[in-house]
């Protein structure tokens, strides 16, 4: 591993340059990089001019040779490597071409990769990119500690959050640290990505979540749970205030738990309402934070009843603050399911907080994982009882979805105790598992055979819709037509999945290749329909991933 310089004159600006990876089959809509305009904006608070920050976003420039280019001309000291589940074929070819380079100073940067790959893949990393430092984690105090580094004020092995090789090949780790103190994001990519591509842009009031969920891993990224202490209201609503001043009219939050502190989120929404800002915003949150079935700890001196007037209360402010769509993580409408999912809440509480919403006028859509490795194939016909009488099978994520076991999340060690699990898959964040019912293995591949072949048709519709849907509504007649096809897909889908688990439960043995025959058939039928909207001007001219994708699907069946 390249170390800096110990004759580096330090009255220069120390160079630090981010590229964010990206990969068309993991993701919901094209948005900007959040993570690498978070960390360049912390550097720029904290430093001021003793740092030059730039951000290659390869959604906007995917040209690898013309990023090796860019690193050319600005000789960075650091490489920071945003990479994206999916991506690591990508970063092969960054970090490839980044080594081809005969750089001024002949020092190559200090490489460093981080985001979820690099949280929970680290030493398998290490050995594809044995030259790079990996960074696990939140990054701020990671790479706030880098760039000390570089200035002579900190050692490498007293970097927070790392995991890199020494000069004799050994492994060295240094323990996570939550960053505490708030820099708004840079933005450098912000309004290319929002022009350009049509894409959503971000923000964040809080980090974390206090569930303990066993499919997720959000508090081995964030070491910990629900935190908002470095997230002021006011720095919340002034961020808003600057992005609506900038021309942003929606603003969605990757808030794992928007409303993980209910009184917090009023306070935000009044906040914006006292300032009169004219934006809209999007959430994500916990159904029991709609409608709760039990007290929480801090709830004194009120009854249930009034605690859930409270709740809705706090969703109606926030409504009239601009909140149009919030999602949920139902993830299940079988209870057995939900009690290993490790659900804080019923399926009839799903129900209510899907009832309330949509009373209030606010749109849902929901993760929903249908399909898990332990669960019979009664349990599948729960969940798809539930997201019919709810309608939610159009709003959900995907309605084939099949559990997909992360590292560091619980459920890793209930398929280890059942003798389920399996290897890694090649993104290395992700494990192969067997089934425990053998109908439900059939389902589950059927199901994972579809979403593969379609999914970057399917991530270029939802894109279009996501995009042009923002606000909650349909915005015109093309609009209306466009999501009504992805609900026409998602109906298509949920038919087939009906069929296929009605058809097992009579035979386990049933060969079931008839049934998805025609249920193909169907499929080709609209995607024929999607390039005809895109023959009559109906899809965005920026989205031709989609048209490319559809036509991969006509030619190869």
């Amino acid at each position: 591993m390249n170390m800096p310089s110990s004759e580096r004159d330090l009255s220069n600006p120390i160079q630090v340059l981010f590229v964010s990876t990206f990969s068309e089959k993991h993701g919901a809509a094209i948005g900007e990089s959040l993570g690498a305009e978070v960390l360049a904006g912390h550097l720029l608070g904290e430093f001021g001019k003793l740092v030059n920050v730039d951000h290659v976003d390869l959604q906007l420039d995917p040209d690898i040779n013309k990023l090796a280019k860019c690193v050319e001309e600005k000789n960075p000291d650091i490489l920071g490597i945003s990479l994206k589940i999916g991506a690591i074929e990508q970063a092969r070819e960054i970090m490839n071409a980044i080594r081809a380079l005969s750089l001024i100073n002949k020092e190559k940067p200090i490489m460093v990769m981080g985001g979820a790959v690099p949280t929970f893949a680290a030493l398998p990393l290490l050995k594809l990119f044995p030259d790079a430092i990996m960074a696990g984690g939140e990054g701020e105090s990671t790479i706030e500690a880098l760039v000390k580094m570089i200035r002579g004020t900190v050692n490498l092995d007293q970097v927070p959050g790392i995991t890199y090789l020494d000069g004799g090949g050994k492994i060295v780790e240094t323990g996570k640290s939550r960053f505490s103190r708030r820099h708004f994001p840079a933005r450098i990519t912000t309004k290319r990505i929002m022009n350009e591509l049509g894409g959503i842009v971000w923000a964040e009031a809080s980090r974390g979540c206090d569930g303990y969920c066993t499919f997720c891993s959000v508090k081995e990224i964030h070491s910990g749970g629900f935190d908002c202490k470095s997230f002021p209201v006011e720095s919340v609503v002034d961020e808003l205030r600057e992005l609506s001043e900038s021309g942003v009219k929606i603003v969605s939050y990757t808030d794992d738990d928007f409303s993980g502190d209910p009184e917090r989120a009023l306070l935000i929404a009044e906040e914006i309402i006292k300032r009169k800002l004219d934006v809209r915003f999007t959430i994500s949150t916990r159904a029991d934070h709609v409608w709760a079935e039990k007290l929480p700890k801090n709830a004194i001196d009120v009854s249930l009843g009034e605690y859930n007037q409270r709740l809705r209360y706090i969703m109606r402010t926030l409504y009239k603050a601009g909140l149009t769509r919030i999602f949920i993580g139902l993830e299940s409408g079988s209870s057995s399911q939900l009690r290993r999912y490790g659900k804080q809440i019923s399926v009839n509480g799903n129900y209510k907080a899907i009832e309330i919403l949509r009373e209030i006028g606010i749109d849902v859509v929901a993760g929903f994982i249908p399909i898990d490795h332990i669960m019979t194939l009664e349990e599948l016909q729960e969940n798809l009882k539930f997201l019919r009488r709810t309608g939610m099978y159009l709003k959900v994520s995907n309605p084939l979805s099949v559990m997909r076991t992360q590292e560091g999340s619980p459920y890793l060690n209930l398929l280890r105790k059942n003798g389920l699990l399996g290897p890694r898959t090649k993104d290395l964040v992700f494990y192969e598992a067997e089934f425990k019912d053998p109908r439900v293995k059939k389902a589950a591949k059927i199901a994972d055979d579809w979403v593969n072949d379609i999914y970057e048709f399917i991530f270029g519709l939802k894109n279009e819709v996501a995009i042009t849907t923002s606000d909650g509504k349909s915005n015109g007649n093309n609009s209306e037509s466009v999501q009504r096809l992805l609900f026409d897909f998602r109906e298509l889908e949920m038919e087939m999945i009906e069929a296929i688990t009605v058809t097992l439960l009579k035979d386990e043995e049933a060969e079931l290749k008839i049934e998805v025959k025609s249920f193909l058939t169907r499929r080709e039928d609209l995607i024929r329909k999607a390039k005809e909207f895109a023959s009559n001007g109906m899809l965005d001219r920026r989205n031709g991933n989609l048209i490319q994708a559809a036509d991969s699907l006509l030619n190869h069946k």
